[in-house]
């Protein structure tokens, strides 16, 4: 059994890979530059420092990969790619991308910095049936939408910064971002689903009282 969830594992990997290079070679707008790009330590690129006001956060992380336009005039000469093994995943993390993911904005933020480029590209894209030309929908749009400036300051750095300040002052709450998970998940009594709902007396009720 071992060997054969291996050899399915292995089999699944190779399309996967074969699938990815098949795409960069039909991209003829961008040339692959790095893959496992760490930054904030020792052998990558520095750490990212954001901050804004009283509100200061240093970030370090490993991207994925990083391209390079083909043509270096190009104002957008630089893009971040994450993978995910399935289309659903990148097209799930587009449509949240701004909102409640900020990966490949600040991956897009230290890549610029680092080689020196005018502005980055950023795209999410799932490995498993990959086709030449696959992007999820609309990520361009969320993409431009999430670096508009406002008083000067990006929308995804100012909504991050705000997490961080929230984080701090230990407001957290526990809030899935689509509320139809609850009624799908298995783990009562964990989070927001409680096996028993605790009850109260009401005002015309009197206390239940101890009687030993």
């Amino acid at each position: 059994m071992a060997s054969e969830l291996a050899r399915t594992v292995a089999v699944r990997t190779h399309a996967g890979v074969l699938a990815v290079l098949e795409w960069s070679i039909a991209d003829e707008e961008w040339d692959f530059a790095r893959a496992e790009q760490s930054f904030g330590d020792a052998s990558g690129w520095h750490a990212l420092v954001l901050g804004e006001g009283g509100a200061r956060v240093t970030i370090r992380g490993r991207i994925d990969r990083v391209d390079v336009a083909h043509r270096p005039h190009e104002r957008t000469s630089v893009r971040v790619i994450d993978y995910k093994a399935r289309a659903s995943s990148a097209e799930s993390y587009t449509a949240r991308f701004g909102a409640t993911t900020f990966q490949l904005a600040l991956y897009g933020r230290i890549a610029a910095e680092a080689l020196e480029r005018a502005a980055a590209a950023g795209l999410y894209l799932g490995t498993r049936r990959l086709g030449p030309g696959d992007a999820p929908k609309r990520h361009l749009e969320r993409w431009n939408d999430a670096h508009v400036r406002e008083e000067g300051v990006a929308r995804f750095e100012r909504a991050v910064l705000g997490r961080v300040a929230e984080a701090r002052q230990g407001r957290v709450e526990v809030r899935p971002y689509d509320a139809s998970s609850c009624e799908r998940c298995d783990y009562e009594g964990v989070c927001r689903k409680p096996r028993f709902l605790p009850t109260l007396p009401g005002d015309d009720e009197p206390p239940i009282e101890d009687e030993s």
